[in-house]
């Protein structure tokens, strides 16, 4: 089980590994979950046919994909499954009545799915409340 590589052990959410059916249909790989997250992204083929098992990733799991879209430049890859992200734009001040530049940094998931390259890509601010506490996720995925 190459995909076993954690302390806690990897199994996708909905499947279910204790079948006894004799006649139950199986690919080669194995039974595989995954979906489509719409919004004109289209589900990779390594989601599909890959090995890897990931409770973050939105094509593999059950995460729904809500929020600010927000495009960005990768700083950096060094992280597991984490990218930094640098953005760019204007700010508008009030008192002179003028446009600033500034950036924002931010970090970001990166799914298996995507090979980790410096481009821009879009990124999904995502909010969830937990304990009337505001908890910001962000997921990143190709142009």
């Amino acid at each position: 089980m190459e995909n076993q590589h954690e302390r806690a052990f990897q199994k996708q959410d909905g499947i279910f590994l204790n079948s006894k059916k004799v006649l139950q249909k199986k690919t080669a790989a194995g039974v595989r979950y995954y979906k489509n997250i719409g919004l004109g992204f289209k589900t990779p083929k390594e989601a599909i046919d890959g090995h890897y098992i990931d409770k973050k990733c939105p094509f593999t799991s059950n995460l729904s994909i809500r929020g600010k879209l927000i495009k960005g430049l990768v700083i950096s890859t060094k992280m597991n499954r984490t990218v930094i992200i640098r953005r760019d734009y204007l700010h508008y001040v009030r008192n002179t009545t003028d446009m600033k530049k500034d950036t924002e940094t931010l970090l970001s998931m990166y799914p298996h799915a995507f090979k980790l390259k410096k481009e821009i890509f879009s990124c999904w601010i995502m909010q969830t409340y937990l304990q009337n506490c505001k908890i910001q996720h962000s997921l990143s995925l190709p142009q």
